[in-house]
């Protein structure tokens, strides 16, 4: 019986192992743990992706920072250019012939406006005596010079009227007080009027200083040998060329001395600022803008 009893039990268990499988509920719940999974592994994939895309944006970001520095240093850069521009020109002279000379080699000056203007009030006064003096040596140089070239001439005449050509053929039988006096005459004639070294001839030497110093006051020199030491200088090319860098806003005087045939030349022409538009401006020393007398 006992025996019976345990292949009965024996045989139960064989049926409900092989004959029964999973319930309806482990299934669905082996279904939905599937279904997490590869929520799981799509949210991974998604995440990586993410990570990638934002580490992408980080770069990108750190770029454009880069990119934003860069622009704003060459932003202050060509702000700070814009405050200076180029100044150039040539400076030339054409003669009669409508021949062009351009005259290299010549040193330019500049000077802010106010400072220029400041020397020119504290100097004009000194200038005005300079000429004054001047022009009370010429009046006495010029008087002397008449007034020895009249008694030259009035000696002259009386000497001939005297002492007639034809009769100075047989000067040795005059008396000899007429050759003492004849003699006197001519040597007074030749300390006045002789080409090499006569008063005359010294007088209008000295004439032709006075008038020359003059001219160089008049023509600006008198102003130029007295600026004062100029903060910006430049220089012409063998083409007459020059060129100076400014700042935009300020006005300045554009100073020149040159020489040409003989003659002393002077330029002190303005500057004013230059328009923002513009990075350059030209200005031409020529006949047309020579300092001519006053300011």
């Amino acid at each position: 019986m006992n025996r019976f009893i345990s292949i009965a039990f024996y045989m139960f268990f064989i049926l409900i192992v092989c004959g029964c499988g999973p319930t309806k509920t482990e299934r669905d719940m082996a279904e939905r743990l599937d279904k997490v999974e590869a929520m799981l592994t799509q949210t991974q994939i998604e995440m990586t992706a993410i990570t990638k895309s934002l580490r992408a944006t980080q770069d990108e970001a750190l770029k454009a920072r880069a990119a934003i520095i860069e622009l704003e240093k060459n932003h202050r850069k060509a702000t700070m250019i814009s405050d200076f521009y180029t100044l150039k020109g040539e400076v030339f002279i054409v003669n009669r012939a409508d021949e062009s000379f351009q005259l290299g080699g010549v040193c330019l000056s500049v000077y802010s406006k106010k400072e220029f203007d400041d020397y020119i009030k504290r100097v004009r006064g000194e200038k005005e005596k300079t000429l004054r003096s001047l022009y009370v040596r010429l009046k006495s140089a010029d008087d002397s010079h008449k007034k020895t070239l009249a008694e030259y001439d009035a000696l002259q005449e009386d000497t001939n009227e005297k002492y007639p050509i034809l009769k100075l053929v047989k000067q040795e039988s005059w008396p000899q007080s007429l050759k003492d006096d004849y003699n006197k005459r001519k040597k007074r004639l030749d300390e006045l009027g002789s080409p090499l070294g006569g008063v005359l001839e010294r007088k209008k030497t000295e004439i032709k200083r006075i008038e020359k110093s003059i001219a160089l006051v008049i023509s600006g020199d008198f102003y130029y040998q007295n600026l004062p030491a100029p903060k910006i200088t430049t220089q012409t090319n063998s083409n007459g060329s020059y060129k100076v860098v400014l700042k935009r806003n300020e006005q300045y005087v554009l100073v020149c001395n040159a020489k040409k045939w003989d003659e002393q030349l002077y330029w002190f022409v303005p500057i004013l600022p230059l328009a923002n538009e513009q990075n350059s401006a030209e200005i031409l020393l020529n006949n047309n803008n020579i300092h001519k007398g006053e300011f």
